[in-house]
């Protein structure tokens, strides 16, 4: 036991010493952590700086990778302009060797819509240009009174036209002031212009002499059209004077009868007209009169 505390004893003895042998050094290590320089703002610098660096870096690839997928849609899109159908390379084939045939094709192509284009504007659904504008004043017999104005169709139906102004202004001396309209259909048609018997049997043309009809093309397609009737006695269906206004389309007539203007206005009064009483002859039994006429 006395050997063992000498033993001891010397051993914290030993560690006594080595302690006092190591205090100089720790402290030195001290002084000389305390004497290293802090951190500077330059070194904090650097260090946003690298990262700054590694985020344009990734932003870069990023953007690269966009770049590249634009590329290769465009690509792509080339690649499906660049593949035709059989039938445009065999198209493509035959102009590069017969162009003139081509631009003759052309040529004929754009000569077809301009005659297309310069069709009866009626043949293809629409309505003939005006030229005339004539106005007729209307009395009934113990009644109302009332003014009618007509829009006529002078480039479709220049003779049409011509006769019927004619009779309006009393140019020949004799016309369709005083005359009567004889027949009374109701919600269908009003017919006038004999002007020598006022019964629908005869008639006299402003042209010295009855004349053919003309543009049978255009359609009986809406209310109050305007057209030339033929002679109930003439075989050649030639007209002179007698007239109709409708008040509904009227397909029967369509190929018959020459439609050389529509009413401008004036429509409501004639649905007053077409209230009056007829006979069974379908003739008013109050007289239905043409004071005066005019062209505007």
């Amino acid at each position: 036991m006395h050997v063992s505390q000498c033993s001891i004893s010397a051993l914290k003895t030993k560690s006594k010493k080595d302690k006092e042998d190591k205090s100089p050094e720790v402290a030195e290590m001290k002084v000389d952590d305390s004497s290293s320089p802090a951190p500077s703002k330059n070194a904090k610098a650097e260090k946003v700086g690298v990262k700054d660096k590694k985020k344009v870096k990734v932003n870069g690839k990023v953007l690269q990778k966009k770049e590249e997928k634009k590329e290769r849609r465009k690509e792509r899109k080339k690649e499906k302009e660049n593949v035709s159908s059989p039938a445009m390379i065999c198209l493509k084939t035959f102009c590069r060797n017969h162009y003139l045939i081509c631009a003759i094709s052309v040529v004929s192509l754009a000569f077809l819509i301009a005659l297309y284009m310069s069709v009866d504007a009626l043949d293809r659904g629409g309505a003939p240009k005006v030229t005339d504008y004539v106005s007729m004043k209307i009395k009934v017999e113990g009644g109302s009174r009332g003014t009618v104005v007509f829009g006529l169709y002078g480039q479709h139906c220049p003779k049409t036209v011509q006769n019927f102004v004619m009779l309006c202004t009393q140019q020949k001396g004799y016309g369709y002031i005083n005359s009567r309209f004889f027949m009374l259909l109701p919600n269908h048609f009003l017919m006038g212009g004999d002007i020598v018997n006022n019964d629908g049997t005869s008639g006299k043309s402003a042209l010295d002499e009855p004349f053919e009809g003309e543009n049978l093309k255009l359609k009986h397609q809406t209310k109050g059209n305007i057209g030339m009737v033929s002679l109930k006695d003439n075989e050649d269906s030639k007209r002179s004077s007698q007239f109709y206004i409708t008040m509904k389309e009227m397909k029967e007539f369509d190929g018959k009868s020459v439609v050389f203007g529509h009413v401008i206005d004036g429509l409501y009064f004639l649905e007053t007209l077409h209230r009056l009483p007829v006979d069974e002859n379908f003739k008013p039994l109050q007289n239905i009169t043409i004071v005066s006429a005019a062209v505007h």
